[in-house]
Order: C-alpha cells, then sequence, then structure tokens
C-alpha cells in the first residue's frame, strides 16, 4: 500500500471496517496521506460506496480519492492569516465589517463584537445592533448615507455616535456623547 505505516490501521479501521461493519450506512468519507512516488506525502479526501446485492450484503466498494493537498495548505494559509488579522484589529481596537447588499446580511469582524460589546452567539443580529446601538439623534442621518452610498455606487465616511457600554458608565463619558467607531 501507499499509506504512511503509521496510518495504516486507522484507515483501515475508518475506510474499510467501520463500513463494512454497518453495511446500511452505505457511504463513508475520511482523509488520510499519501505517498506519491516520489517519496512526498500527500493529502487524499476519500469517498467509499458500498454496492450491495440483492440479499444487502456488500459485493464491492467503490472508492475515489482526490488529492486536496494544496487545499488544505491554502486553508491552513488561510486560518493563519485570520488569526494575524484578529490579532491586529484587537491590538489596535478597530473592528472590519462587510454588508452583502443583495441579502441585507451585515457580517463583523470579532473585534466589531467587542467594541460593540456584543456575545458573538447572541441572537441580535448585526443589522440590528448596528441600528439599535446608534444614537437615536444619528440614526436618520446615518441610514440615509448608507442610502445614498449604495444608489450612487460610492463610498461614505461619516461620524456617529454611540452610547457608551453599560461597563463604562460613570467611568466614560455621559451617555450619548460621541464614540470612535471605526470600520474598514
Amino acid at each position: 500500500l501507499l499509506l504512511p505505516p503509521d496510518e495504516r490501521e486507522s484507515v483501515q479501521e475508518q475506510a474499510f471496517r467501520t463500513l463494512v461493519r454497518n453495511p446500511q450506512i452505505e457511504r463513508n468519507t475520511y482523509t488520510n496521506h499519501w505517498i506519491a512516488r516520489d517519496g512526498s506525502r500527500r493529502r487524499i479526501e476519500w469517498s467509499n460506496t458500498l454496492l450491495l446485492d440483492e440479499r444487502g450484503e456488500t459485493e464491492f466498494m467503490v472508492s475515489v480519492g482526490v488529492d486536496i493537498t494544496e487545499q488544505s495548505i491554502a486553508n491552513a494559509a488561510l486560518e493563519e492569516s485570520e488569526k494575524r488579522l484578529n490579532e491586529a484589529q484587537r491590538i489596535a481596537q478597530v473592528g472590519s465589517w462587510e454588508l452583502d447588499l443583495a441579502t441585507d446580511t451585515l457580517t463583523w469582524s470579532d473585534e466589531t463584537y467587542r467594541l460593540f460589546e456584543i456575545d458573538k452567539g447572541s441572537s441580535v443580529a448585526p443589522n440590528e445592533a448596528f441600528r439599535n446601538g446608534t444614537h437615536p439623534e444619528d440614526r436618520e442621518r446615518v441610514q440615509q448615507a448608507y442610502i445614498d452610498s449604495v444608489a450612487s455606487h460610492t463610498p461614505y465616511a461619516l461620524a456617529a455616535s454611540w452610547p457608551p457600554p453599560a461597563r463604562c458608565a460613570g467611568c466614560c463619558a455621559p451617555p450619548g456623547c460621541p464614540r470612535r467607531c471605526c470600520s474598514s
């Protein structure tokens, strides 16, 4: 086999024994390394399907493997880049966001959630949190700037106020005083 020796037992268990013991599942997937002809290790994602006979017993197993080595490397690099971006935003106390105009879905960075003091797992949507967090005197102006920007396909910049978070009551500016909001 072209399997690395340290993975042979786990591959046999994941790929074959589990499927053969439970033919009713008929299909499984797993990922393992493969030793290429040049000796390099490649990451292969496998899909196994059982072909059953008329009695429902295993007659054949069809396996298809796809080399996902480059995809795995790219995913690891993307994860690392995202970690560095999150760390830089945390240090600078600057969040970022993106609005999908087709779905009106606002996506916030982790730091934006922290700046707005909203739990990322909260049921409050970022759109709603942003609108509710904008000072009442600024809501109409912020909304109009957004509408004009979308209509004219141009960026906009404006200053708006957000009430300070509850934890800052008494130690920061009084409620309704301007707070700095950054985005990218």
